[in-house]
């Protein structure tokens, strides 16, 4: 089986602040809540063998933040600027099926609305957004990456920061 986890970034500064998109990093709070949806992803058993980041700095610091709390390096997270400029959530099955076979998961950091989108293409059934620092898992019976396709995968995780409040 191999299994696709959206992790939505955390909350991010505001665009009010003259920041350019690209470079807005995440707030304190935004901080918070990544490290306790880290822990309780971890306590769902969720393990990814790979981490792909957008490279937008509000994805990459909620991958590293995760990353940390895996025990990882927080610089074996990949970087994949498809992620911060896809048209549509569609085209990240190229990136997904590029993977390794080697691995068995992978744990993706990126943005709304492509997530969503991407979600919903994966999950036929999938209704609804990812919260910022949300995660829905997409669970797909194939050995290979080449074979994760629209409409095969079936919602196997969904966590959204307010079900812990």
């Amino acid at each position: 089986m191999k299994t696709v986890y959206l992790f939505r970034h955390a909350k991010a500064q505001s665009k009010d602040l003259g920041i350019p998109d690209f470079e807005r990093s995440i707030t304190d709070k935004g901080k918070r809540v990544t490290r306790e949806m880290s822990l309780r992803a971890q306590e769902k058993k969720i393990v990814p063998d790979v981490m792909i980041s957008s490279p937008a700095n509000r994805a990459i610091e909620t991958a590293r933040i995760v990353a940390d709390v895996y025990g990882w390096d927080p610089e074996t997270v990949r970087s994949e600027s498809l992620l911060y400029d896809a048209a549509d959530g569609e085209s990240f099955f190229d990136l997904v099926q590029a993977i390794d076979d080697q691995y068995q998961s992978v744990m993706i950091f990126g943005h709304n609305p492509t997530f969503n989108e991407f979600a919903s293409a994966m999950i036929t059934d999938f209704d609804g957004n990812i919260s910022k620092s949300g995660v829905v898992g997409a669970c797909f019976e194939t050995d290979s990456w080449q074979l994760v396709g629209p409409g095969k995968g079936r919602l196997c995780v969904r966590m959204n920061p307010k079900d812990f409040d």
